[in-house]
């Protein structure tokens, strides 16, 4: 999956991408 953050601090914005991911699969479903 290429999914494209905001922010490419993985390391600061780790709830971020928890977010995001979450965002994306209740997109896919």
């Amino acid at each position: 999956m290429n999914i494209k953050f905001p922010n490419n601090n993985h390391s600061s914005n780790t709830p971020d991408i928890s977010l995001v991911m979450t965002s994306f699969g209740a997109r896919c479903m």
